[in-house]
């Protein structure tokens, strides 16, 4: 297609900016413990496709749509199961997302953005983040730009009806992606009304009809007590999700140090006027592109159930990437365009490094280094306790010891229920224990608003051996419950 067709210094810098891209992927690859989200992937992908217990009724009792969960089972049956072989399939969501970006950003703007873009994409930390990670936010990246590119090809009558089919096609690889393609959808919507075509709405009433049967099989098994405590937001989150969208995950302190940079942001927003001062149907879609999302899904997380995750809101940072790079090349002189892009990339690099190297990120969840550590100390006369309770799938991927263990409060992994543990479970279980086992050894993470109260239970009735931190998110208690050696001796 017509479409398609490059210069041959392009190709090669886009190359260049692919080949980059996947190094950096393949370098952290493995830097990362397989987290609580990736243990789940592996865990329902690892059902039968068909049954009372099938990929798709676990999968209608989560919170995401079965496709990626479905190609994990394949992909696993196919070359087998571990950290690095299962995150080389959101690996090539990943990398295949980069290429149409290039033209997604070309199409809207021009080529030089459109390379810039395509750099941006090769080494922006939370794309690299969710392009090895074990999830479905990859998939949902490569999905949405398809939709948009078929959808911005469609309104500048650029082959509508060819980009018909890629746009249909796109919308229900979206939809079975991630429920949040829905604001695309949206957005899209929106789009049709802007720049009147009616073909639009049509192509996307007739693509959700292909999500019915998944619909109603999302409500028949579906439940909300499943889901964990993700707490409350304000408006700090807003900054501070934009900031992760552009910049990666990183520690607290670094997030508060970022604070002081507000200046600089507020210096950029008046960059952005300016760089929009003619503002073009195009561009006004941009702009509710970032604005919707963010602040209907905030306020969803006001007045309901809290869905204002900077993961959920990735497809966002395509529209931010846009608008970055459209910003630097509306500088007059070339030096400042030079400056801003040379400058902008090594932000992002040093981003993504931190992002992976700091421990105390607070994105990271290291339970590979506390379940060998629990191996280590533990013997079979200790008891191991879990909690959260769902934090079991990490748990499990890694423990391979001789020391026994539970969760509390318990997981009933059919009909899941998270809530806390009360003082009573917490005695029942302990009474149970005390003339078995001479130590507990407690995993905390995952903090679901009852994590302290726990641990100081834990530490006013026994005396606690050790303590140490895994990151900022996993911790392990060591306590010594019993000093019986003669009914251990005769377990």
């Amino acid at each position: 297609m017509k479409d398609f067709r490059v210069s041959v210094v392009t190709t090669l810098v886009i190359l260049v900016c692919i080949a980059v891209g996947l190094l950096l992927r393949l370098h952290f690859i493995s830097s990362l413990s397989i987290s609580l989200d990736e243990a789940q992937s592996i865990w329902q992908a690892q059902h039968t496709l068909w049954g009372s217990d099938s990929i798709f009724v676990v999968m209608a009792k989560d919170i995401h749509p079965p496709l990626f969960v479905l190609m994990l089972h394949f992909w696993i049956q196919q070359f087998g199961q571990g950290a690095f072989i299962d995150r080389i399939l959101p690996l090539i969501f990943g990398m295949l997302s980069i290429p149409p970006f290039y033209f997604l950003v070309k199409e809207v703007y021009t080529r030089k953005e459109g390379i810039f873009a395509v750099a941006i994409a090769g080494c922006g930390p939370l794309w690299i983040w969710y392009s090895i990670d074990i999830k479905n936010y990859s998939l949902l990246i490569f999905g949405t730009i398809l939709s948009l590119l078929s959808f911005f090809k469609i309104v500048h009558n650029n082959h509508p009806r060819t980009w018909m089919i890629f746009f249909f096609l796109s919308q229900i690889l979206g939809m079975y992606s991630h429920y949040f393609f829905f604001l695309i959808i949206l957005l899209e919507f929106i789009g049709a009304f802007i720049y009147k075509k009616k073909s639009i709405i049509i192509l996307s009433l007739l693509s959700a009809i292909f999500f019915i049967p998944w619909g109603y099989e999302f409500l028949l098994f579906h439940s909300s007590s499943t889901q964990p405590s993700l707490g409350q937001v304000n408006l700090f989150n807003i900054l501070l999700t934009i900031f992760e969208l552009v910049l990666g995950y990183h520690s607290t302190d670094f997030y508060k140090a970022s604070i002081a940079l507000w200046p600089l942001v507020i210096l950029f927003f008046f960059v952005y006027i300016k760089a929009f001062r003619k503002v073009n149907k195009d561009s006004m879609l941009l702009l509710i592109a970032i604005i919707l999302p963010i602040a209907g899904t905030f306020i969803v997380s006001q007045i309901s159930v809290t869905i204002f995750l900077t993961r959920y809101l990735l497809f966002v940072s395509i529209f931010l990437y846009m608008v970055i790079s459209r910003s630097i090349f509306s500088a007059k002189y070339v030096p400042y365009r030079l400056v801003g892009t040379v400058g902008f990339l090594i932000l992002l690099l040093f981003m993504t490094y931190t992002q992976f190297s700091d421990p105390l990120n607070i994105s990271v969840e290291d339970y590979k280094d506390s379940v060998a550590y629990v191996e280590q100390y533990a013997t079979p006369h200790s008891l191991i306790i879990v909690s959260a309770p769902f934090t079991i799938y990490p748990f499990e991927y890694y423990y391979s010891g001789n020391a026994p263990y539970v969760t509390l409060p318990l997981w009933d992994r059919k009909h899941p229920i998270n809530f806390a543990p009360t003082p009573g479970q917490m005695a029942a279980l302990v009474s149970s224990s005390e003339k078995t086992y001479s130590k507990i050894f407690l995993i905390e993470s995952y903090d679901q608003g009852h994590n302290n109260e726990t641990v100081s239970w834990f530490n006013n009735k026994f005396k606690i051996i050790r303590q140490e931190n895994f990151g900022y998110n996993v911790s392990v208690h060591e306590y010594q419950i019993s000093y019986d050696t003669h009914a251990l001796a005769n377990r």
